[in-house]
């Protein structure tokens, strides 16, 4: 109940933004562009129907080129995952000013290196328990672990991947982890940004959640869709495609891009 709560207090807190992006401060430029760092991920509110469910709150770090003289920037995306954005990590980011705010139509974002700091106790195995020492003191950070699930999670470089662990707020038992980090390699030797072949027998789709492809040795998943949706290369070009009622087009094998990899979920 509590956490029904907070999600709805914390929709009323943030403006509403259906279509474009909501800036904190007064613009004075048509263009901007700028080095932001996403310092939040929650479900977008909106009074109609929207693609773009996902509101991506950003600190603005450093602006390249136009004016701007607020310290946050937000807009909608239809996919974090499909957009490459995780908490915690910076981009350079393009917006467009129209008569009713900045619109960011330019999804493909540039990632800023950065640096977190290096944990090596976690284990990093759903099932095992999270110290302790690395969980912030009234955590309010939430991430979608399952269909309409979420739950308080940290994120950690361990051996120089970074990861986000998704955690139970009682027992601090981890419940799901993912990287969408380049140097993440699995055991079958696949990274993001690769392609996998998987047949329909191997998509494992959750409702306005994940789409997941077959499990290495070690239990982890490539993600490759969110909400139906997923990319797939197909005669030298990438395409879009959606899958009906949790299956492949025509059932057919796809070369899907792999846009992270993960482990559990509930």
């Amino acid at each position: 109940m509590r956490k029904a709560l907070a999600l709805i207090i914390g929709f009323l807190l943030y403006t509403t933004i259906p279509y474009s992006a909501h800036v904190s401060a007064q613009q004075k430029s048509d263009d901007l562009v700028f080095v932001g760092t996403v310092t939040e991920i929650y479900p977008a509110a909106s009074s109609r129907p929207s693609r773009h469910q996902w509101a991506i709150v950003t600190r603005v770090d450093r602006v390249k080129s136009g004016e701007f003289l607020g310290a946050t920037f937000s807009f909608t995306v239809h996919s974090p995952a499909l957009s490459g954005l995780s908490l915690n990590h910076s981009y350079i980011i393009k917006a467009t000013k129209t008569d009713k705010g900045y619109v960011v139509k330019d999804l493909s974002f540039e990632e800023v290196p950065g640096k977190l700091t290096e944990t090596k106790d976690i284990k990093l195995e759903v099932g095992s328990m999270l110290p302790a020492k690395y969980i912030p003191k009234n955590n309010r950070a939430q991430y979608m672990t399952h269909s309409a699930q979420f739950r308080p999670y940290i994120m950690s470089e361990i051996v120089g991947v970074t990861f986000i662990i998704a955690y139970d707020e009682k027992s601090n038992v981890i419940k799901y982890i993912s990287t969408f980090d380049k140097q993440f390699k699995s055991s079958d030797g696949f990274r993001v940004g690769d392609y996998i072949e998987v047949k329909d027998d191997q998509v494992t789709a959750f409702p306005g959640w994940e789409i997941r492809g077959p499990k290495d040795k070690n239990g982890w998943q490539p993600l490759i869709g969110f909400n139906s949706e997923m990319i797939v290369h197909k005669s030298g070009h990438d395409l879009k495609i959606e899958l009906k009622q949790y299956h492949l087009p025509s059932q057919q094998p796809v070369n899907a891009k792999i846009t992270g990899f993960v482990k559990g979920g509930n």
